[in-house]
């Protein structure tokens, strides 16, 4: 038996506004905070719908196994059929409406069956924008967003946040076989456990990593220190998934070390802390972590950040406004602010400036070194003649950390660029590799511009090879004049 909820002002705002659109024949999106109840305010629509007209039909449909259980939960008050969107149902056109959870993939090929029928779609999502910049227009005509996070924080509906942040960070390119290869290491795991203990110790929680070797040795790495740890990602049955997952909420297993599960929708009850090792781009992602603590408990979410995630994206607290055309990014307000407080190690002095666009009930973390950071970093790149990587190590951060500060810099313009490695290709005693650090791209690029280049292979002094780009009279002068360098 599903308890009966109190319906919330937002919550009944956002059913009457969506059932008015629906109305119109309006596909449209809900979007609220995770843990706001997304999934309520459908079983209100939907209740609503069929006591006034009992013949509504209603597909139910989600993209992971978790979320269909879940939702079925919820909404046994109603009469639902449910369906993954990879199986979906070939009678989609007997239902009236259509309800698609975590609707910000419905920009995909697979959903696509969906929008080619008379049915009108209602769409939940937190996070209603994509890493690859589509917009969501093509397949809805409205977006409804009654409450921004920190509202809930501060009438009680939802857990605010409590920021810790290592002295180590997992700075990484953003593919998966550099993520996985700098994260799982004996330093990274020795910090993530040495966190846990100084600000999260005897708490339940989810860690997210980068790959299932990574989820694997932090789940070995928990047990090592007596912690009841296990590790779980997609390639496990869904009973197996499902045994865990009730483990979880009996407090027989205190730590879940996953790898990509437990992020879009589950309902995850006795979370105290999120514990991320897994750099993204993807505030989709990033948000849907931290949602998975932030449902309403009697303490704060602890978040130990061992990436720079929180710095370049920013948390879920900040306030935000969604439309159906911003794609991958959207509007933020400036309006929210930082509490000063008290760390282990000493006072931490905020600057308001460089994180106004935070609004979080407690920071622990130096700020006054990060800014430090970024003021010496900035200095570098305003000289210039320094890579990335190199300002990154002067600094104290990685080159990632420093793309992001940075996002213009480089080392030389491209032509310079171009103009130095035609210089060391023509002297021919380095390798590509070499070349490629010299000069602050990748090996890849200076292949695609000397594709015949060879070490050793000296071609006469001072002439600069034919093979590659065609350099052009300025460049050519240029890598004269950056012989002298060399």
């Amino acid at each position: 038996m599903v308890t009966q909820l109190k319906e919330r002002l937002y919550q009944v705002q956002s059913k009457n506004e969506a059932l008015l659109n629906l109305g119109q024949g309006l596909n449209t999106i809900v979007c609220l905070p995770t843990g706001s109840g997304k999934t309520h305010v459908a079983r209100m629509i939907i209740e609503e719908l069929q006591s006034a007209a009992g013949s509504v039909r209603v597909l139910f449909v989600a993209h992971r196994l978790e979320l269909i259980i879940q939702a079925r939960k919820a909404l046994e008050s109603c009469r639902v059929d449910f369906a993954l969107v990879q199986s979906l149902p070939t009678n989609l056109s007997t239902y009236d409406l259509i309800v698609i959870d975590e609707c910000h993939h419905a920009a995909a090929t697979t959903y696509a069956p969906l929008f080619k029928v008379s049915a009108v779609v209602l769409g939940l999502s937190a996070t209603p924008i994509r890493l690859d910049g589509r917009s969501l227009a093509p397949q809805f005509s409205k977006l409804i967003q009654k409450a921004q996070a920190h509202e809930l924080i501060e009438d009680g509906w939802i857990s605010d946040i409590r920021l810790f942040v290592p002295e180590v960070l997992i700075e990484t390119e953003l593919n998966t076989a550099a993520q996985c290869k700098t994260a799982n290491t004996p330093i990274h795991l020795a910090a993530a456990i040495d966190e846990y203990r100084k600000h999260a110790n005897g708490l339940q929680g989810v860690t997210f990593c980068t790959d299932r070797q990574h989820a694997a040795d932090t789940a070995q790495a928990y047990r090592s220190i007596g912690i009841a740890a296990v590790n779980v990602d997609g390639s496990m049955l869904p009973a197996e998934r499902e045994k865990i997952y009730d483990r979880f909420h009996s407090g027989e297993i205190r730590v879940v070390c996953n790898c990509e599960l437990y992020v879009e929708g589950v309902d995850l009850r006795g979370v105290d802390f999120i514990q991320v090792l897994r750099p993204t781009e993807s505030l989709v992602l990033y948000f849907q972590m931290i949602g998975r603590g932030m449902r309403l408990g009697a303490k704060s979410l602890i978040l130990l950040d061992h990436t720079s995630n929180w710095d370049s994206i920013g948390l879920p607290t900040e306030e935000r406004i969604y439309t159906l055309t911003n794609g991958k990014d959207c509007a933020t307000s400036s309006t929210s602010t930082v509490t000063r407080t008290r760390s282990a190690s000493g006072e931490v002095f905020v600057d308001e400036a460089e994180v106004t666009a935070l609004k979080i009930s407690l920071v622990e973390y130096d700020y006054g070194k990060r800014i430090q950071q970024k003021a010496h970093a900035a200095k570098l790149v305003a000289e210039g003649g320094l890579s990335s990587e190199a300002i990154g190590k002067k600094v104290g951060v990685g080159r990632t950390t420093i793309r992001k500060w940075h996002p213009d810099y480089r080392q030389f313009d491209t032509s310079e660029q171009k103009a130095c490695a035609a210089v060391l290709v023509a002297k021919g005693d380095l390798n590509c590799e070499a070349i490629a650090r010299t000069v602050g791209v990748s090996g890849r690029t200076i292949r695609a511009w000397h594709p015949d280049y060879r070490l050793r292979a000296k071609p006469q002094h001072g002439h600069i090879p034919e093979s590659g780009v065609i350099l052009t009279e300025k460049e050519l002068n240029m890598a004269g004049q950056l012989t002298l360098l060399f």
